[in-house]
């Protein structure tokens, strides 16, 4: 599933766009398992931003968080709640990403509760995806990807 990027972000500068590929890199990876179709979404994400870096580079960054809430400001919202549709595309939300999204948010100057609200919302999202595969008698998405 890819929902291509908007306006928000693709009128933002090379370095925010370059932030918001790292959010999502760090956010995918914190749950401890990096999904075939995570690194699919990321791998899109980068090449409608035009970012040349190397995928498993950014997958295995540990960015500061200061410094990475910093470039973010100026979408500080937007990203937060991309983020959580990132954490929330297995179907739950694993601490460490929760606790990740939580202090970025913080440094940003955004309330930490927006991080649960959003997270909510898009588990709310996965979950009725899923309930559409099934109405269909489609396979989800994790079945067919042993690295789910």
């Amino acid at each position: 599933m890819y929902v291509p990027l908007d306006d928000t972000l693709l009128n933002q500068s090379p370095s925010v766009q370059a932030a918001f590929l790292e959010l999502l890199a760090t956010t995918l990876q914190l749950d401890g398992v990096v999904a075939h179709r995570e690194v699919q979404l990321l791998a899109r994400v980068a090449q409608e931003l035009g970012d040349p870096r190397d995928l498993m580079t950014l997958l295995n960054a540990v960015p500061d968080p200061t410094v990475l809430a910093a470039a973010l400001i100026p979408i500080a919202r937007y990203a937060l709640l991309q983020a959580a549709i990132i954490a929330a595309m297995s179907g739950a939300c694993h601490p460490q990403q929760r606790a990740f999204l939580q202090t970025l948010a913080a440094e940003m100057g955004t309330d930490p509760a927006l991080v649960d609200q959003a997270l909510e919302w898009a588990l709310r999202g996965a979950q009725w995806r899923q309930e559409g595969l099934d109405l269909l008698g489609s396979a989800s998405p994790e079945a067919s990807d042993p690295g789910a």
